[in-house]
């Protein structure tokens, strides 16, 4: 059986953040699912799943951690993966 990531993350393809996670890779558990932006570096909205927290940029990451945690935490809790958004990219 395929092993399926616990958290997806979705970011602008190209952008910022999508470079940093091409630096540090995350755990096996998280998946970085790049998608296209728009002229602004927004990407579109989900095709699928049910999106659990939704930030308006990278900085709400570290601005808002315990928000950030609590949802990742919400991973180990469903039998479904957690798709974390990044709206914006800067």
């Amino acid at each position: 059986m395929p092993h399926e990531a616990r958290l997806i993350i979705q970011v602008a393809r190209g952008g910022a953040v999508a470079r940093q996670f091409e630096r540090d890779r995350p755990d096996a558990d998280i998946a970085i699912d790049t998608r296209p932006a728009d002229a602004n570096g927004r990407i579109e909205p989900t095709d699928a799943g049910q999106v659990v927290l939704s930030v308006p940029s990278p900085e709400t990451l570290s601005r808002e951690p315990d928000t950030v945690r609590r949802v990742i935490d919400a991973a180990d809790r469903t039998s479904r993966a957690v798709i974390l958004r990044v709206v914006g990219d800067g």
